[in-house]
């Protein structure tokens, strides 16, 4: 039965590279690397690739390519779920769900306005962003506080007002 596993995790792994080469890709042309060559960077570190007869370290190595430190924040953290799996084939699975669940990310990152909008700002107002923000929020504070210390007054006023009317 162990090896009925092991087989049936081997199959299921052969589509693993696939997916691998789908993920590097859109990891690379959608801009995500947070280092230069940070994915060459990583795979010269994890050495080549586990050929799809050994299911559970071929799982490992992807999960440590999609998982590297420093962290490129396009995949859920793996590590605790594979070291939990108990089996090839459980293994295999870690690396499958992690590897589609990114790569629908990254697609649908691909997709959305605010990532388009980000990446056509030129990098140094990026860099200047938060600054800007923080600028844009204190004077929107700045200006509510004044317009309700204008609006006590005003109620003030007219309290007084009504009071020289009345008496």
């Amino acid at each position: 039965e162990a090896g009925d596993d092991a087989g049936d995790a081997a199959l299921a792994a052969a589509d693993l590279p696939a997916l691998v080469d789908k993920w590097e890709a859109s990891v690379r042309d959608g801009g995500w690397q947070r280092l230069p060559n940070h994915l060459t960077l990583v795979r010269e570190q994890l050495g080549p690739m586990p050929t799809s007869d050994q299911p559970g370290a071929l799982a490992a190595w992807i999960v440590a390519l999609i998982n590297p430190l420093p962290a490129l924040g396009v995949a859920p953290e793996m590590r605790p779920a594979l070291l939990g799996a108990e089996s090839p084939m459980a293994r295999v699975r870690v690396a499958q769900s992690a590897l589609l669940t990114s790569i629908a990310y990254l697609e649908a990152a691909e997709k959305s306005w605010k990532l388009k909008l980000w990446r056509f700002m030129p990098p140094m107002i990026r860099q200047c962003l938060p600054a800007l923000m923080l600028a844009g929020v204190a004077a929107i504070a700045s200006y509510g506080h004044s317009y309700l210390n204008g609006s006590e007054v005003l109620v003030s006023n007219a309290t007084q007002l009504a009071s020289h009317v009345v008496g």
